[in-house]
């Protein structure tokens, strides 16, 4: 699943901080850490997963894990912790056609989910569109 927009910023997709403002679930309270700058880095998201109202988890952290990191082009990342089903993230990110602007592609990779059905309830509300999170970037 993905969603492209042509934005003015990016630099919320390598900022921690940048994930809780641009994030549309309204699941990600707060983040831990400076700007990640490389694969490897991790940074910790605190959630809230009633913020959803589909499965009662409550509030829970997630290590994120830069698994790709090419400096003004493109960031994936897995999630870590008490749920590791395989979803991949990432922002694709390219010169846009209006001066000065970038080609912000948000793409999310949940083909584990087809292989483990059990997993489908815990991914249900969470396919949020992702144009809402895209649309976040821009400041």
């Amino acid at each position: 699943m993905q969603s492209q927009r042509s934005t003015h910023a990016h630099a919320s997709t390598t900022d921690p901080q940048g994930h809780v403002a641009i994030d549309s679930s309204g699941m990600v309270m707060s983040a831990e850490r400076d700007p990640v700058t490389g694969v490897g880095d991790t940074f910790v998201l605190h959630l809230d997963r009633e913020a959803l109202d589909d499965v009662p988890m409550g509030r829970y952290d997630v290590t994120i894990r830069i698994v790709t990191f090419e400096p003004d082009r493109e960031i994936v990342w897995t999630v870590e912790g008490q749920l590791n089903i395989g979803h991949v993230y990432g922002y694709r990110l390219a010169p846009g056609e209006e001066s000065g602007t970038t080609l912000a592609t948000s793409y999310c990779d949940r083909a584990v989910l087809a292989r483990t059905p059990e997993l489908l309830s815990l991914a249900g509300t969470e396919a949020v569109d992702r144009t809402d999170t895209v649309d976040r970037i821009d400041p």
